[in-house]
């Protein structure tokens, strides 16, 4: 009988498993022993018993604990949270099915710079009916995009910025030149990423973290863009120089920015970032709705079946 260990405890609803998704699980794979833990020490103390495990972090020292593991299944789309089994014995099976819902959270940033909502807000405050503020502001229609990051999750903005009719322009690792055929985004090689930069009204930034994305937008990026772009991190915060962004908001090299993830979270309360003018900062949530183990357990049970097939 294969044992599946969840240790999914978060302070936030949406990142744990619910009693109802954890009743469904037991109720679709009742050929499975499904065990939720509560508490980290619980759950490595009965490691060795389990061949399945659906966690946030797995250690690397945790594999000597793991001696039946077979596959660790995990929400997270990143990969710097669960370790490689030294051994490569174990498959990790991380998250895909984000970019449904930071598609949502990229569009509401997107749209709350290019209407100047942040402006409205103010007004709002100081109740000033100021009709003509917005008055030199486009259409989203017709701007410019730039993905750097552009994967699974970039695909997905792609689809839901495709349909008010923008051009998009996405930098990924692999391809190096022509379109994504699914959506007709030109794909660009780094050699391009300058002229890019230069050429988009709003930056989009979803890179992985590795040690070939640190500080990959810094005051040289920065200083390439438009007066009038605005600038995205819905990716890893180590990909940017934050000092370099503040400088580029507080010169005005840039309109605006909005960064939902950072090199030190939470975000500290002494951070320059909180007082940085033409700033939104969202707390690493582009991806918090009710919504979200539910959609990611359609995928988990995919995944689930997979590993049953292959072993009858």
């Amino acid at each position: 009988m294969e044992k599946l260990h969840i240790y999914m405890q978060a302070p936030i609803f949406s990142f744990t498993v619910p009693k109802e998704l954890l009743e469904q699980i037991k109720g679709d794979f009742p050929y499975m022993q499904v065990v939720s833990f509560k508490s980290k020490e619980e759950f490595v103390s009965h490691l060795a018993e389990a061949t399945l495990v659906l966690v946030w972090h797995f250690p690397v020292e945790w594999y000597e604990k793991a001696s039946n593991l077979k596959a660790i299944l995990t929400p997270s789309a990143g990969k710097d949270w669960i370790a490689q089994d030294p051994k490569e014995r174990v498959v990790r099976h991380f998250g895909s099915y984000h970019g449904k819902l930071m598609a949502e959270s990229l569009l509401g940033m997107i749209l709350f710079w290019n209407r100047r909502f942040d402006r409205i807000v103010e007004n709002q405050k100081a109740r000033l009916y100021d009709r003509p503020m917005q008055q030199y502001l486009r259409l989203f229609s017709g701007q410019h995009i730039l993905i750097a990051g552009y994967g699974a999750i970039g695909r997905y903005f792609a689809k839901l910025i495709l349909p008010f009719g923008c051009k998009i322009k996405g930098l990924q690792r692999t391809h190096a030149q022509g379109v994504d055929k699914e959506t007709g985004v030109e794909y660009i090689r780094q050699a391009d990423f300058s002229e890019a930069l230069a050429w988009a009204d709003h930056v989009i930034d979803i890179l992985p973290a590795s040690k070939e994305t640190n500080d990959f937008f810094a005051e040289p990026q920065f200083a390439l863009m438009k007066s009038s772009a605005f600038f995205y991190n819905l990716g890893r915060g180590n990909s940017v120089n934050e000092g370099d962004l503040i400088a580029a908001l507080e010169k005005e090299t840039i309109a605006g920015a909005a960064l939902d993830v950072f090199k030190e979270e939470p975000l500290p309360k002494e951070s320059r970032l909180w007082h940085t003018k033409n700033l939104f900062i969202t707390p690493h949530s582009s991806c918090v709705f009710y919504e979200y183990m539910f959609l990611y357990y359609e995928e988990m049970k995919k995944i689930l079946q997979s590993l049953k097939d292959a072993t009858t």
